[in-house]
């Protein structure tokens, strides 16, 4: 929880990227996409949709959680490209 707020200080931005299905942490703004059931919307393989992980976590955090599919360089790119797009330098 300190990284995630420590990174939006020293970026001044509100969005942070998560791996699809990992666990990071047991706070709000990374309980998403850590366990997505079957039958939850998780979107297209290449743009993932935030899932949250419970029903008490507010669609707010899932608007400022990107997912990326894996650690794969390609993934994290598009995921990195996204971000930026979307969140003022």
């Amino acid at each position: 929880m300190d990284a995630v707020h420590l990174m939006r200080a020293i970026t001044g931005r509100d969005l942070i990227i998560k791996i699809e299905g990992c666990y990071h942490g047991h706070h709000d703004s990374v309980q998403v996409s850590v366990c997505p059931e079957d039958d939850d919307p998780v979107g297209p393989a290449d743009h993932p949709t935030g899932v949250p992980s419970s029903s008490g976590i507010p669609k707010a955090i899932t608007d400022l959680t990107l997912i990326a599919t894996s650690t794969t360089w390609p993934a994290s790119a598009a995921c990195w490209t996204s971000t930026r797009a979307r969140s003022p330098a």
